[in-house]
């Protein structure tokens, strides 16, 4: 609000606003909203101020400010949804060898093995880890307004949730907080939040993305964006079988059903497993001794097809633990 709406219709007395005027504000944005630089915002961007501000009006109309809210018959752009470009788990397990030994190692490892959202890993506190249980529990997550890093709240309530964390991750993660505790008593650092740099200056979200996509051109991998890396993780743990309830809560999904939609283009090679298992409970007295079971099958066509080899699970990496993760 205050970096694309207060600063064009901030002085409009809320009586004042119409569809309209909306409408024109949402143009402006799209041609010229951006606030550092030329150019306009992302239609995406101007959908969630049109959000906002329709919450906002909402407000006014229930404490009585006025009659009705304007942004309801405002036309926000629509937004169209294409299917995100993922990477293989081969592809994940090749960027976790290439990180190793980066500072910011167990930041990378927390972005492949949780799915966090890059304002949650940039707004981690220490508070926010129990290292002796080994869970996260993402609670201010830090979002750009304007080109500066500023505390927010999280995306739905359901992102306010408790994340168990594999050992390998775990492991990085402990080894990271007792280099931050030397730091912060060596250098007299002040601040709570958690992925810091030795001055103990916080990591901006901007700067992740850009270290990440330079860690990707040095691992060769193909270019995605760093919100992509969470739909890897959703996909390669519903590929695995991890069920849908728990894949929605770990990515802190406000419903199971939103999950599914966002990740259909999964479901049909589950649907297919699904029926095949069903069958083989309720034919299996009737098999013939030539018939192929139901996932035998499955992986026979899998096998043959020109899909990418093993979608089930992360390779590895040195000297990870076998028991890392589970979960993709």
């Amino acid at each position: 609000m205050n970096a694309y709406v207060i600063p064009i219709i901030g002085d409009s007395r809320l009586r004042d606003l119409t569809p309209m005027r909306i409408n024109l504000l949402y143009s402006h944005l799209l041609k010229d909203g951006r606030v550092r630089g030329p150019g306009g915002l992302a239609p995406k961007t101007v959908r969630n101020v049109h959000v906002m501000l329709h919450r906002a009006l909402s407000d006014a109309v229930r404490w009585d400010l006025i009659p009705r809210n304007a942004a309801e018959d405002a036309s926000p752009p629509r937004v169209s949804r294409k299917r995100p470009m993922i990477w293989t788990p081969e592809q994940l397990g090749d960027f976790v060898d290439h990180i190793q030994g980066d500072r910011f190692y167990a930041l990378w490892l927390l972005v492949a093995t949780t799915g966090f959202r890059r304002g949650e890993i940039a707004g981690l506190r220490r508070h926010d880890i129990d290292l002796q249980r080994g869970r996260v529990s993402p609670s201010v997550p830090r979002v750009v307004v304007a080109g500066r890093a500023e505390d927010s709240e999280t995306k739905t309530r359901s992102g306010e949730r408790v994340v168990a964390l594999d050992p390998t991750t775990w492991e990085a993660l402990r080894e990271y907080v007792i280099t931050w505790d030397q730091e912060r008593e060596l250098l007299g650092q002040d601040t709570d939040l958690l992925f810091v740099w030795p001055s103990g200056q916080p990591i901006h979200p901007d700067t992740i993305t850009s270290l990440f996509h330079k860690h990707c051109a040095a691992a060769n991998l193909p270019r995605i964006r760093l919100h992509d890396v969470r739909h890897s993780y959703a996909s390669a743990g519903l590929m695995a079988g991890v069920p849908a309830k728990v894949m929605s809560e770990r990515l802190g999904h406000s419903a199971v059903a939103f999950t599914l939609q966002t990740y259909s283009h999964v479901i049909p090679g589950m649907d297919e497993a699904a029926a095949n298992d069903v069958a083989d409970l309720i034919l299996r007295r009737h098999e013939s001794p030539g018939r192929i079971s139901g996932r035998a099958a499955v992986a026979s066509i899998t096998e043959t097809s020109k899909e990418p080899g093993d979608l089930l699970h992360f390779r590895r990496s040195p000297g990870s633990s076998s028991g890392s993760g589970g979960r993709i």
